[in-house]
């Protein structure tokens, strides 16, 4: 809960097309207009907040010193918006009021839906209401895994950074463990994104989550930060696929300081140390089939079988299993049915991400250009990944 005392004021002033955030003394300008503002603001507001150690609570004032916008970014990262006075949070219970230091519930209350505003985050009710977006006690990694290339594992941790970045902005990141993966193309980070070596390298070194971020690479329309394999300009960099035993453990520790969820970018060889390593590490199998032979029981199966004799009988029992689809190649339906009762019949949960000509351009992801349908599908599945979760660490806590 976020009290006054505990409470850094900040205000920004936007225009068009560029901003001026005052936090603390200090006055950062802010470039670029539309989405791109609006992410830098908040990128910028969750690092401070991060560095410091202390929520802040922003005031934004729009062009014409008219309109006003406020939300808090609590010290962990949390995003928290005002649509009641500054003393107020609204959270998926109602509306929390802070009084005399004393948290006090009130009923919800339904006001107008305000016209959109140049700094709005997003939808305020999915943002009160989706598990996703609610804070989590601990990291949570994800492994997106299959054995079989051409299952969409990389479209799929890319939609599901971005799905939990709409939501939480900033406290996420996606990280390539394939040596020969396009995460950082996909991704739209470009060939010079950081590496899983040089992560790797810079770690030690880095005491607090600004130091790490230069060791990262941000996206603002996604708003996530993203990690790549290796760099395609350098022959002798063998990438995530050349590290060390216990180098991913350092990489989760770095980015532990300042994300709450890590999406890990698994190769095909489930034997490799990184993988074996991944999975050790992992809260969370994905595992992505296009429901043909390949995918399912040369890819899928052999995953989970093999997991489960290196000792990671809860991941593999718990996977959650999704189907993928091509524009140009669509499943047999026959064996389509009987490959989803299958993996019912053992216990997974099964879900589906809609067919999505953007993704099947096999260039950058970007979330405002992905269908409707293929939007909720991410969302969805982001929801599903934070409720197993929570529920995990019941049974942990009970």
């Amino acid at each position: 809960m976020i009290t006054t005392d505990a409470v850094t004021d900040a205000e920004v002033i936007l225009s068009d097309d560029h901003g001026t955030l005052h936090i603390d003394r200090e006055v950062i300008n802010l470039d670029g207009g539309g989405d791109e503002l609006r992410a830098e603001l908040l990128q910028r507001v969750t690092t401070w907040a991060r560095t410091h150690g202390r929520a802040v609570r922003v005031r934004a004032t729009g062009p014409d010193d008219q309109d006003t916008a406020e939300f808090v970014v609590s010290a962990v990262g949390e995003l928290q918006l005002l649509a009641a006075p500054a003393t107020s949070v609204v959270d998926a219970a109602g509306v929390t009021t802070v009084a005399q230091g004393e948290a006090v519930v009130q009923p919800s209350v339904v006001e107008p839906t305000p016209a959109r505003r140049p700094w709005d985050f997003g939808d305020d009710e999915a943002v009160a209401t989706s598990a996703t977006a609610q804070p989590l006690g601990r990291p949570l990694v994800v492994l997106v895994a299959n054995t079989k290339g051409e299952s969409g594992k990389t479209p799929l941790a890319v939609l599901l950074g971005q799905a939990f970045g709409s939501l939480r902005p900033g406290d996420v990141c996606v990280v390539d463990l394939d040596p020969t993966g396009n995460l950082a193309a996909r991704a739209g980070t470009g060939r010079s994104t950081p590496t899983v070596p040089g992560l790797v390298a810079g770690a030690t070194g880095a005491q607090e989550w600004s130091d790490v971020t230069k060791l990262l690479a941000w996206h603002p329309d996604s708003r996530m930060w993203v990690v790549a394999a290796r760099d395609p300009e350098s022959p002798e960099d063998g990438g995530s696929g050349h590290l060390a035993a216990g180098a991913l453990a350092t990489v989760i520790a770095a980015l532990a300081k300042g994300v709450r969820v890590i999406i890990l970018d698994a190769g095909n060889n489930e034997r490799d140390v990184v993988f074996r390593e991944a999975a050790a590490l992992a809260d969370q199998l994905v595992v992505p089939v296009r429901w043909d032979v390949p995918t399912v029981r040369d890819g899928a199966g052999v995953l989970l079988r093999s997991l489960y004799a290196q000792g990671h009988q809860k991941l593999a029992t718990e996977a959650l299993i999704v189907g993928t689809y091509p524009l140009m190649r669509r499943p047999n339906r026959g064996q389509e049915h009987r490959f989803r009762a299958e993996f019912e019949r053992m216990g997974h949960q099964v879900t589906d991400m809609p067919s999505d000509g953007h993704i099947d351009q096999r260039s950058g992801i970007v979330w405002a250009k992905l269908r409707r349908r293929t939007q909720a599908a991410a969302l969805g599945l982001a929801d599903s990944i934070t409720a197993a979760q929570r529920r995990r660490g019941a049974r942990e806590g009970s």
